[in-house]
């Protein structure tokens, strides 16, 4: 289907939408059709915290659009769109869709601290060539600032770049933070695996060529990672003695990111990607509207069932919320008593390696080798057991919840195929395909789903996130324990880390005295114990007071999103179209709306 008859079918759509209702359907279809009336190219940079980003995108622009410093500059999501006539300099948008206009100062603030409800930054910028406009920059806040509003938005954008660049220093390596993101960001290729990921190797010494060990090391680490070649950039330092040289230069990237948006099998691909997002807006809008007919012909008996379901339900959400307790408690007990356990090995492991007198030739070399080799490896393999440990809690604390999903929809499944009435049975057909559970006609009686599907990938009895579609068409497709884990627990474990490196580097300065003294063994392990022990109580505090509260909060988040944003919401609507039955006008002009989306539905599946 070519670009001409997409925006016709997308205009067709959108005359179709009811007015005040389905508001976050129309939110998608008004993206797609945005993209559609005004082809643009989206762009997405991502990396570690200080990484360069910002100043990459500056040096597109040739300009200090964004803060740059050697501390993060960047604490969300900036929205730079390449536009010809400058309309909206610099604007905030907040979640719940309003808007402000802000001065440069605002916006440099902004970007720094975002307000709580800050969804994103947007300004506009005219290019310095006009080939560049209709290009659409993302600079993303690194791994250290994803939470979970900032991993939503990337599940928004990521999908649907047409290219990532992926930003690394030089000096720093590919490392485990980069490691997670790019993780994270291969696992967002949804429906599109193929989208162009550019590694940029940002700060090289001006003498770093191709061949270089350190490069090698990092384009092997984000291959592997992301499993397939990437193409990378080398983009250098800037060079203090050029007077006038303010920005890197990096027109390789940004002429290699133009000519890759213009190429025939992006735009292809883009199009197939539309096609499929107006076809699930259909879908979805076609239900509503074929969901308001039959609410037409209900009773209060049939209120009444609906009603008795939404209990069933909230008395499921509250037995999920009660399986997270239970083992965020255990997590709470015994996540301390590992630490504890852990450090009273590596205490005497420590004590051993100092006092071996046939393997210190002087105290500094000790010093150097406990704080750099010794305690980081030890204190990683502790960590490496905690997180095992965590897991396998969280897993299963997931198998209770699959179990609770595959209840749910044998619950509801049972329901469907005792009710009576055909009107009422299709109705709650209705809800189940609106809300993601294909129930199939073949079904036996009180079978649990275990090979429905979600549009159209298997869906089955898996775990209680994989069962539901949002408004949005997004398939919640991580288990509770890695999409919680992912984003809390790789943060809570830099934090120890970091903590640790500022102990010893303490205990360093603080045992320097000890140089001279021939008893330093002791006096060095004292003050290394010492500095164990407090490092130990402030994560043993962080996690206590910090970290189960996080895994507790998001996973009760997943339940309730769920279970009252989708299951009950979708059952309280019902109950009101069945309590405000349209008239006869209204239900003709809603069947002609059925079979106009059908129509527009079957040509969008031509293709």
């Amino acid at each position: 289907m070519t670009l001409t008859q997409l925006q016709k079918m997308s205009h067709e759509l959108g005359q179709l939408f009811p007015l005040n209702e389905e508001k976050e359907l129309y939110y998608v279809w008004q993206l797609a059709d945005d993209r559609l009336s005004n082809p643009s190219a989206y762009v997405t940079l991502a990396g570690e915290t200080s990484g360069g980003k910002s100043t990459l995108i500056n040096s597109f622009f040739k300009q200090q659009l964004l803060p740059v410093s050697a501390k993060p500059t960047t604490g969300t999501v900036v929205h730079i769109n390449c536009v010809r006539n400058i309309q909206h300099q610099y604007v905030s948008l907040f979640k719940n869709n309003e808007f402000k206009q802000l001065s440069r100062e605002e916006f440099t603030e902004s970007s720094k601290n975002p307000p709580d409800n800050l969804l994103r930054l947007y300004t506009e910028v005219k290019p310095h060539q006009s080939s560049f406009i209709g290009l659409n920059l993302f600079d993303t806040p690194g791994i250290n600032s994803l939470y979970e509003q900032h991993e939503e938005v990337l599940k928004q954008f990521i999908p649907n770049s047409d290219v990532v660049i992926y930003v690394v220093l030089y000096r720093v390596g590919f490392n485990t933070s980069d490691k997670d993101l790019v993780e994270y960001i291969r696992d967002s290729f949804i429906d599109d695996k193929d989208i162009p990921v550019l590694l940029i190797i940002n700060r090289c010494p001006d003498n770093v060529m191709a061949n270089d060990k350190r490069i090698k090391e990092i384009i092997s680490h984000a291959e592997d990672t992301l499993l397939r070649p990437v193409e990378f950039f080398l983009v250098n330092s800037l060079n203090p003695e050029e007077e006038h040289q303010y920005f890197p230069d990096s027109e390789l990237v940004w002429n290699r990111v133009l000519e890759l948006v213009n190429s025939p099998e992006r735009s292809d691909t883009v199009l197939y990607k539309l096609n499929k997002l107006l076809k699930d807006v259909c879908r979805q809008l076609k239900l509503y509207y074929e969901g308001r007919i039959l609410a037409t012909e209900l009773t209060q008996e049939e209120i009444s069932i609906l009603e008795n379901e939404i209990a069933e339900m909230e008395r499921r959400r509250d037995k999920a919320y009660q399986i997270i307790d239970t083992y965020m408690s255990l997590l709470e007990k015994n996540i301390p008593k590992n630490i504890e356990q852990g450090i009273k090995q590596i205490k005497k492991k420590i004590d051993s390696e100092i006092y071996d007198t046939n393997k210190w030739t002087a105290a500094e070399e000790c010093t150097v080798f406990i704080g750099s080799h010794f305690i980081p490896f030890e204190v990683r393999q502790m960590i490496q057991g905690i997180e095992d440990y965590t897991i396998n809690i969280l897993s299963k604390m997931d198998v209770e919840l699959s179990e609770m999903a595959d209840q749910t929809i044998k619950s509801f499944n049972d329901r469907v195929n005792r009710v009576n009435n055909p009107q009422f049975a299709n109705l709650l057909q209705n809800i189940a395909t609106r809300l993601g559970v294909n129930f199939g006609k073949n079904l036996l009686k009180g079978m649990a789903i275990a090979k429905g599907g979600i549009g159209g990938s298997a869906a089955g009895t898996g775990n209680l996130v994989k069962m539901m579609v949002s408004r949005t068409g997004k398939l919640f497709n991580k288990t509770f324990s890695r999409s919680v884990y992912k984003t809390i627990g790789k943060t809570f474990t830099k934090r120890m880390m970091q903590r640790l490196n500022i102990v010893f580097n303490v205990v360093v300065e603080a045992v320097s005295y000890l140089y001279n003294s021939n008893k330093w063994q002791g006096k060095l392990v004292n003050s290394i114990n010492s500095s164990i022990d407090k490092w130990a109580e402030e994560t043993i505090s962080d996690f206590k007071n910090v970290t189960i509260k996080e895994y507790t909060s998001a996973n009760k988040e997943l339940v309730k999103s769920i279970f009252e944003e989708e299951f009950i919401a979708e059952f309280n609507k019902s109950i009101n179209d069945i309590q405000n039955k349209i008239d006869q006008e209204e239900i003709e002009v809603t069947k002609n709306n059925i079979k106009q989306l059908k129509a527009i539905l079957d040509k969008l599946e031509e293709n």
